[in-house]
């Protein structure tokens, strides 16, 4: 399942997966958006209900080159020990995943 209510500042976006025996929730609010510079929000994601980490993440864009450099910061906290030591290389793999898709994506379809 997913939503989202419109690319907006204070606008939602939510999803859940379920993988295996578990169901994992995210929730974002859009908190600062700057066309074509930067886009600041926060979100909780949960498992089979139970909040277990809170984010705030920046993604900022800056023109370079002909082209566009983008600098992603991200702030998480988890809860109760979720995933223990992993949790910060979890995270990063997670994210690094995503900006893989998002480069692949822009390969394909180029701006212009």
């Amino acid at each position: 399942m997913c939503s989202s209510d419109l690319f907006r500042v204070g606008g939602r976006e939510f999803f859940t997966d379920v993988s295996g025996d578990a169901t994992f929730g995210y929730d974002a609010r859009f908190c600062d958006i700057v066309p074509d510079s930067r886009i600041v929000y926060t979100y909780e994601t949960y498992a089979d209900s139970k909040l277990f980490a809170v984010s705030v993440a920046t993604v900022e864009l800056i023109a370079s080159d002909g082209g566009t450099r983008l600098i992603w910061t991200e702030q998480g906290v988890w809860l109760d020990g979720y995933y223990g030591a992993e949790a910060g290389a979890l995270r990063k793999a997670a994210t690094d995943d995503m900006l893989d898709g998002l480069g692949l994506c822009l390969r394909r379809h180029p701006a212009g």
